[in-house]
């Protein structure tokens, strides 16, 4: 949970570079992006990468967003993509809760993680 600046849901196009951009910038691979916006103007980005996947529900009305990060490999770098995340959306204040699960079978990395 976070609370986001006031323009972050101004372009569909944007929100999903932001994230895709972040992500990149950490060295995950992301195979694949969508995003739903309903009439009210909420939003629900999923990012499909390599190492797990990222779901962002955004109220603009509230200012809030809530992440879903859920990573298969690579789980120790977690609190850096955590940070990457509020850095794109502005946030100044978060919470979290973490349930923590184990590496993928047969990911290449499975046995470190």
């Amino acid at each position: 949970r976070a609370t986001m600046a006031d323009d972050f849901l101004s372009s569909k196009d944007a929100l999903i570079n932001s994230f895709q951009t972040a992500l990149q910038n950490l060295g995950f691979s992301v195979l694949s992006t969508d995003v739903a916006t309903s009439s009210k103007g909420n939003s629900v980005l999923v990012l499909i990468l390599s190492d797990g996947f990222v779901v962002a529900r955004a109220n603009s009305g509230s200012k809030y967003v809530g992440f879903d990060i859920h990573l298969w490999a690579s789980i120790h770098r977690l609190e850096e993509v955590k940070q990457v995340l509020l850095d794109v959306v502005k946030s100044s204040e978060s919470s979290t809760y973490h349930i923590i699960a184990g590496g993928m079978r047969g990911h290449p990395s499975w046995k470190s993680d």
